[in-house]
């Protein structure tokens, strides 16, 4: 259904030049691959690629090439495919392949020996190769094809008039929902094949149709055809009449400047190249209609297009292959957002908050993208930090005040400035309630859910300066800095203050330690991020987390609690 979607749209009118949707990676000799001339790409049931090259086939996991050269029959590759039991058929010049994959390598003979010259029993320079439903495999050579069923190979000659003399391109098949075999020659003849002859039957000609190199069959009779002429929309109509069967009912030509080399048509985009002018597609997504043409990727000759298991594009070319996966970021309303972002954070309903600075943005998630809302404005002021609280948002701002958006836009105004000061950290508290550091004051703040706040003096305790405060689902909300040796801070919930934990230090260092970061172990025990290591307290007592880090600094940490697995991160590094 969505392939008629994009059909519907096409035929209404050439939509505009859009920027593009995918990211381009390229691959070639620097990346591993033994030659660039590459001809065409599969995957098989593993996940791997699978490129037939002039050299032979090569394997690409994703990290590195695995090439197979070493038959000599192997080189001059022109297509592979998989089958649906899992198998790879691999065609070259002068032999057919069968490959079946596994994990650790690939098992390849020669399913059929080819010939120089065109003899019964050999194949000869095949350019396709189509599975049928009934299992039987069809080549396609320059004037025939081929069928090889039950180990035994047949070869159905074609008239003059449809010979192909293309180095790359000879004939297509496909079956139809009636299980129909259709041949589709190079010069654009439509044949049928028929059972009880055991032979293809001519259906039509269509005028104007030559240089057939792409085909892709949408369903109900409906065609796109690649040419050197652009791409031809041809729907087939059955007619009553035996002797010729089917009929034209409606036919288009679109792209008549481009010279088309291979199309695909996958969820709601077409996807074609050409031999001399690079790639393009037509995305329907949202019901809006977009051309794109991917500049980056040059005038290269592509000779053929492959769909990944991921919806990635993989391009054959003269210049290596080229994978186009789906871009994981897209430019959000640039000329209303400002370059420079403070703060952004995610809530419900695909809703997302922003700051640039003097402004706080809605962005709502679309069909054609994002749609950016101003919900507050601060001119003199920055919005330095957001955080979701209660059923709004909280916007801190450089001079201390503190904005509350609820939902429904309704704004209230936290005013906890005074002598120029402003929060700089905010973290969640077990009561639906934040916790703050403030920046220049030795003061934390616990802002409540009704909107009132307690100021805690913590100026008689060891640190100097805070960096981090957290708690932990124990309830327990500690507080950091830098500090002589390693010191931590406790809120005493009984007390309504925060105190000093009498920590058992194995390593005094006797001079400034800054703890950047915290997160706890499955147990609730901390685990710190500071500038000599990364360090567990346990039961008051302060162990090296690993003598791997130690002395090194440690900017940011993050705990898998479920694995036991340690993250930690610096300038330049993250283990």
């Amino acid at each position: 259904m969505k392939k008629y979607l994009i059909l519907t749209l096409f035929l209404l009118f050439i939509p505009r030049i859009s920027p593009q949707s995918f990211e381009i990676h390229k691959f070639g000799i620097r990346e591993g691959l033994s030659i660039e001339l590459t001809k065409s790409i599969v995957q098989d049931t593993f996940g791997f690629i699978w490129i037939a090259t002039d050299e032979g086939v090569s394997r690409f996991d994703g990290y590195n090439f695995t090439s197979f050269n070493k038959i000599p029959e192997i080189s001059f590759a022109k297509q592979i495919i998989k089958l649906r039991d899992g198998r790879l058929i691999l065609i070259s010049d002068l032999a057919v392949f069968e490959i079946k994959p596994a994990l650790d390598t690939a098992y390849i003979k020669m399913l059929i020996r080819g010939d120089r010259e065109q003899k019964p029993g050999y194949i000869w320079f095949p350019k396709s190769v189509f599975e049928a439903k009934d299992g039987a495999l069809y080549f396609s050579e320059g004037n025939a094809v081929v069928r090889y069923k039950n180990g035994r190979l047949k070869r159905f000659l074609l008239a003059d008039s449809e010979i192909s003399f293309d180095f790359f391109r000879a004939h297509h098949f496909t079956e139809l929902e009636s299980g129909e075999l259709l041949l589709i020659t190079y010069s654009g003849g439509f044949y049928r094949f028929d059972n009880k002859a055991d032979n293809f039957k001519k259906i039509l000609k269509p005028a104007n149709l030559n240089n057939l190199a792409a085909v892709e069959y949408l369903g109900n009779g409906r065609f796109l055809l690649g040419t050197n002429k652009g791409i031809h929309d041809i729907t087939l109509k059955r007619k009553k009449n035996k002797e010729q069967n089917y009929e034209i009912s409606s036919s288009k030509l679109f792209f008549e400047n481009l010279s088309i080399s291979d199309l695909i048509v996958f969820k709601e985009r077409l996807v074609f190249s050409t031999w001399e002018k690079g790639l393009f597609s037509i995305d329907t997504t949202g019901g809006s209609l977009n051309t794109n043409n991917y500049e980056e990727i040059g005038d290269v000759k592509i000779y053929s297009l492959f769909e990944g298991s991921d919806g990635s594009v993989w391009c054959s070319t003269e210049r290596g292959i080229l994978l186009l996966s789906k871009s994981l970021f897209e430019q959000v309303d640039p000329g209303k957002i400002k370059q420079y972002i403070q703060d952004i954070i995610t809530l419900k309903d695909n809703k997302i908050v922003v700051s640039d600075g003097s402004n706080v943005y809605n962005l709502k998630k679309q069909s054609n993208g994002y749609v950016a809302t101003k919900i507050l404005s601060v001119p003199n002021f920055v919005v330095i930090s957001l955080l979701r609280f209660k059923n709004g948002i909280l916007a801190v701002q450089t001079n201390g005040k503190l904005i509350y958006i609820d939902d429904s836009g309704e704004k209230s105004e936290i005013n906890l400035a005074h002598n120029g000061i402003f929060i700089k950290y905010m973290s969640y508290g077990v009561d639906d309630d934040i916790w703050m550091l403030v920046e220049g004051s030795k003061e934390i703040i616990n802002l409540k859910p009704d909107l009132s706040y307690k100021r805690y003096n913590v100026s008689d305790l060891p640190i100097e300066n805070f960096t981090t405060i957290f708690s932990n689902q124990k309830g327990e909300i500690f507080a950091a800095g830098t500090a002589v040796d390693i010191n931590l801070i406790e809120f005493n919930s009984s007390r309504d203050k925060f105190e000093s934990l009498n920590l058992d230090l194995k390593i005094k260092y006797k001079s400034k330690v800054t703890i950047n970061d915290i997160d706890f172990d499955k147990h609730g025990n901390p685990v710190l991020a500071t500038s000599m290591g990364v360090f567990l307290i346990e039961d008051n007592s302060v162990s090296i987390l690993t003598q791997f880090l130690m002395g090194m600094e440690a900017r940011s940490l993050a705990v898998d609690d479920v694995n036991s697995v340690f993250w930690v991160g610096s300038s330049g590094w993250c283990i």
